[in-house]
């Protein structure tokens, strides 16, 4: 029974009896269920065709690369890599019209949830490949499916379930059933299935099943870590990494045990059954005559001497006497053999019907033995009956049961597994391998028709469906784009040091880096070519990413050393013991493209400085001298915001001009460097379009004069037109002279008129460092 609500909200519980639905109605179900599938999956070229009739859902693939995974299944080649990227994705979900009249709308909504979240997740490629691999070394392709099966389908419902309460619930419900149909039998399973459903119930409830085989619930023990990273897993390839590297390595030894276990069920079948034949042999002998009685009462007799006891095996081809004659036994042995072996099997067929389970395999054939209700005794005279086998006999025992294994582990994931994926036998090897089950190709022919038909009276209400979610499907794409674009520039931005609201500040700072790049490029190579730089090779371990030294790799791999790559740290060949200071006139007479070049300016001896380790400070001045940037602060470090504050301080100049705030200020930073670092050399770069204000004159010559004394100073003005150009060079002549002033023609011509006069300083500097 399922739940439903009726007019008034409540749940209600209803029966496939109670549901009676028309004809339209059931046409809207199946569109809202095909519409469900495409929109819960993803896909919205996903096919969804409505089969008539019973059976199951099923979400199927492209049956056109059947043949193509047979072949690999096969080892006919090597990989499936040569299919189309998603050939093996689901792109079919068939759906049964019979369930639209007589199931309850939370039981279609679940079966709809299940094949959409394998048409989202569900990579039957690794499926496929995992199986091979398991054939490939040595292992049944039924072991490995019907090991993952489970825990694969806890992980495609939490997919699903992923993003709404309501349809954890519905799948939890479901699942809480099923398991508790399976609760009873599970040790009766095969242990591969036992993991696999025992998966299932830690999924939903964090606990094993009670009463599952014991080495079922060891090996689950070992792997619950790797389950929980299973159920954790956001895609089928980290899901199925970490199946194959985590879990099924360890489980995969339960197909030993569950053919050990196959090979004593059937030799409890022999015992047996040759129990019975000899019950039954003894109730014929006792409806004859007299004679005949004492005739097999002399037969038993000769018996007890070893002389016509059976010998054992189920065939019971030719008579007893020849079969002692042709195997060549003694016959007392082989008598004491079959007896045992009858004894044995009366013993197992009375622990079984005390059990509970039947002793005879009635019409169904030969009985799988459940080994959990014999005894201890019986269980260890079956392991001795088998080592004591020949090594043919126990080669030939093991291969029958390793068949059956296949056989049941087969017949179950056709039960359980995708029904896209059944188990077939291959003729020629006898084993089990998956194969791609299309749909009947009659049953699709008519769902297309039936579904072209409804195509066509809804057409133009479908086109505008489509169109609608295409043009969603866009904007969602350029929204995502724009938005990762957005997210990229907001970390372009934090690493130079920028916050989001600055974002117009970001943009002209990179406008002004952009346009003085080939000038920095210039004077970087003559920084380069002035002060050569060494390369120092330091050893790294194996985890740096550098590229391996091939030579020293042969030398230390061997010896279990990995410290064989290689990190170049490159150093200029000199410490440039040089401090540079860069002044920038910020009063109102500034702004414009006076401030926008000489923004360029400082920025291209920052970035240079900062490369070649040279201290560099920034001061600006207008009414006061206010210190930007000290020289032991990183220029790019985004902590510091210097380049934020480039721009943001230099923004909007304003008020006067005082020249002699600025070089005090920057007069005591370097006599304090000096005595840091005696004989450093100093550089200081004075940039201003205006005269002086404040101190100015004479005592302002003298503060400059004293800055000359110790240090190179030079002043640049900046102006508009000749007149003005020469009244500024008149007037930086007066306090800086006239061989420390410079008037660029053009501000454009600001940053290689400063390059100009640095570049004396530098070479003399390059020289003395080489002496």
């Amino acid at each position: 029974m399922a739940g439903e609500k009726n007019d008034q909200g409540t749940n209600v519980e209803l029966t496939s009896s109670d549901i009676v639905r028309t004809p339209q109605e059931v046409r809207a179900m199946m569109k809202e269920a095909s519409w469900l599938c495409k929109v819960f999956s993803g896909q919205y070229n996903m096919r969804v065709l409505a089969l008539p009739g019973e059976g199951a859902w099923t979400c199927g693939i492209d049956d056109r690369y059947a043949q193509e995974v047979d072949r690999f299944i096969r080892g006919e080649i090597p990989d499936l890599d040569h299919l189309p990227p998603g050939a093996l994705k689901p792109n079919l979900i068939t759906v049964r019209e019979n369930d639209f009249y007589r199931d309850p709308v939370v039981e279609i909504r679940r079966k709809t949830r299940h094949e959409a979240a394998h048409g989202t997740h569900s990579d039957y490629k690794l499926l496929f490949e995992g199986a091979r691999r398991a054939e490939v070394d040595g292992f049944l392709s039924s072991s490995y499916l019907l090991a993952k099966n489970g825990p694969e389908d806890g992980w495609v419902n939490a997919m699903a379930a992923g993003e709404s309460v309501a349809a954890m619930e519905d799948l939890r419900a479901g699942y809480t059933a099923k398991l508790a149909e399976i609760t009873p039998t599970i040790s009766q399973q095969p242990l591969q299935l036992q993991f696999g459903k025992n998966a299932i119930n830690y999924w939903l409830t964090g606990r094993d099943f009670e009463n599952l085989d014991p080495r079922v619930a060891e090996v689950t023990d070992r792997v619950r870590g790797a389950l929980d990273r299973f159920f954790a897993a956001r895609s089928a390839t980290d899901n199925s990494q970490v199946f194959d590297e985590d879990i099924w390595p360890i489980i995969r030894g339960l197909e030993a045990e569950e053919i050990k276990d196959e090979q004593m069920r059937q030799v409890a079948n022999q015992a047996m059954e040759q129990s019975s034949q000899q019950e039954q042999s003894q109730g014929q002998q006792g409806e004859g005559d007299q004679q005949s009685q004492n005739q097999q009462s002399g037969n038993e007799s000769e018996s007890k001497s070893g002389q016509q006891q059976p010998s054992g095996e189920s065939s019971g081809e030719g008579e007893p006497s020849q079969q002692k004659e042709s195997s060549g036994e003694e016959p007392g042995q082989q008598s004491s053999e079959g007896g045992q072996k009858q004894d044995l099997g009366e013993q197992i067929k009375n622990e079984l019907e005390q059990g509970g389970q039947a002793s005879d395999p009635g019409d169904e054939g030969e009985q799988s033995v459940d080994l959990s209700k014999l005894s201890a005794d019986s269980r260890e005279r079956l392991r001795q009956m088998i080592e004591n086998m020949s090594e043919e006999e126990q080669k030939q025992l093991e291969q029958v049961a390793k068949e059956k294994v296949d056989e049941k582990q087969s017949e179950n994931l056709d039960k359980e597994a995708p029904k896209v994926i059944q188990m077939e036998k291959d003729k020629e090897t006898g084993k089990y391998r998956p194969k791609i089950q299309a749909s009947d190709p009659d049953d699709v022919k008519e769902a297309e028709a039936k579904l072209e038909q409804f195509q066509k009276e809804e057409t133009a209400r479908e086109v505008s469906e489509m169109a609608e979610a295409q043009k969603q499907a866009e904007a969602q794409a350029q929204k995502e784009k724009a938005e990762r674009e957005r997210n990229e520039k907001l970390e372009k931005m934090r690493q130079e040091g920028f916050v989001e609201k600055e974002e117009a500040d970001y943009d002209e700072y990179k406008r002004l880096e952009a346009e003085i790049e080939p000038q920095y490029q210039d004077l970087r190579r003559e920084m380069q070519r002035l002060f050569p730089r060494k390369v120092e090779v330091q050893r790294e371990g194996y985890f740096y990413s550098g590229i391996p030294n091939a030579h020293q790799a042969a030398r230390e791999v061997p010896v279990g050393s990995w410290k064989f790559n290689e990190k170049k740290n490159i150093q200029t060949s000199e410490e440039i013991s040089m401090m540079v200071w860069l002044v920038l006139d910020n009063s109102g007479s500034m702004a414009g493209d006076k401030m926008r070049e000489s923004r360029k300016n400082i920025i291209m001896w920052s970035k240079l400085c900062e490369e070649f380790s040279i201290p560099c400070g920034v001061v600006t001045f207008n009414y006061d001298a206010e210190i930007l940037k000290n020289p032991n602060q990183p220029f790019s470090a985004p902590q510091e915001k210097i380049k934020s504050k480039l721009i943001q301080k230099t923004a909007r100049p304003t008020g006067g001009t005082n020249l002699s705030a600025a070089v005090e200020t920057v007069n005591t930073e370097l006599k304090n460097s000096r005595r840091l670092f005696p004989g450093m050399h100093g550089v200081a770069l004075f940039v201003t379009d205006g005269e002086p204000t404040g101190v100015s004159g004479e005592p302002l010559i003298e503060a400059i004069d004293e800055l000359k004394g110790s240090f190179a100073c030079f002043a640049f003005g900046l102006g508009e037109g000749s007149l003005e150009q020469q009244t500024m060079q008149r007037l930086l002549s007066m306090y800086f002279g006239a061989e420390s002033s410079v008037v660029p023609e053009t501000f454009e011509e600001l940053p290689r008129a400063t390059a100009q006069v640095m570049n004396p300083i530098l070479k003399r500097l390059s020289s003395q460092l080489k002496v």
